[in-house]
């Protein structure tokens, strides 16, 4: 399940996992399990597609769906969504 707390961490990280496991001295290690952080990228790089129009609106009905069902709450979810141009600012 996804949590603010680990929105935030990721973030902090720029959603570098390597970093993450170089530096989270601070964050207890039971904090992500295995599938969290790729989840997390999985569903930014979906909102990023979903958000410049090049998806479908059937694949953003069923992405909500999919964010809905692994997110814990609706302040995780409106985060998710702003963690999108954060970590895409670039592009």
């Amino acid at each position: 399940m996804l949590t603010l707390e680990k929105l935030e961490i990721y973030r902090r990280y720029g959603g570098d996992v390597d970093g993450y496991a170089r530096y989270n001295e601070d964050i207890p290690n039971s904090t992500f399990d295995r599938n969290d952080w790729s989840l997390i990228g999985s569903f930014l790089q979906d909102l990023y597609l979903v958000n410049t129009k090049f998806a479908s609106r059937s694949f953003a009905q069923e992405l909500q769906n999919k964010i809905k069902l692994n997110c814990d709450n609706a302040e995780t979810i409106t985060f998710l969504n702003a963690l999108v141009s954060i970590i895409y600012k670039n592009i």
